[in-house]
């Protein structure tokens, strides 16, 4: 891009004022904001389905090669990697051999109450979507993660 439009509107052109321009767009979109806990409350309360007993204790605990497995077969396809560059279609291909280790980095993770590093690593791209191609709010962030997240 030669020129985009900065916060205020004005066109800028010069590297450093796009680079900053975005610097600014994107702290500003992806900042904080305080949550209304009455409003927070009121939708919570709202809420007329929960998970039975049993479901909910289907979602806790160590998970096994069966559920793995069948997450990996039910992901969609054709679909851009994250970071490490490993498909679907490879873990698919080659799950016979990984799922026995994918099983002990999951329940370690959640043994640890934390993702390793790796699943909280994500490529973020932006893409066009509509209108003005210099106004940074037509273009649209989207996170390409491991599929092992």
């Amino acid at each position: 891009m030669s020129s985009i439009y900065d916060s205020s509107g004005a066109q800028v052109s010069s590297q450093e004022e796009i680079e900053q321009a975005h610097v600014d767009f994107y702290s500003s979109l992806f900042s904080e904001e305080p949550i209304d806990l009455n409003v927070q409350n009121d939708l919570l309360s709202s809420l007329s389905r929960q998970l039975s007993p049993d479901q909910s204790s289907l979602c806790e605990g160590a998970m096994t090669i069966d559920e793995i497995s069948f997450a990996v077969k039910n992901m969609n396809t054709n679909e851009s990697p994250g970071p490490n560059g490993l498909t679907v279609e490879f873990y698919r291909k080659f799950g016979d051999v990984l799922l026995p280790h994918l099983i002990l980095v999951y329940n370690a993770c959640f043994e640890a109450g934390e993702m390793c590093d790796s699943m909280k690593t994500s490529n973020t791209r932006v893409i066009f979507k509509k209108g003005d191609w210099k106004c940074l709010k037509n273009w649209r962030p989207i996170s390409l993660l491991n599929v092992d997240y």
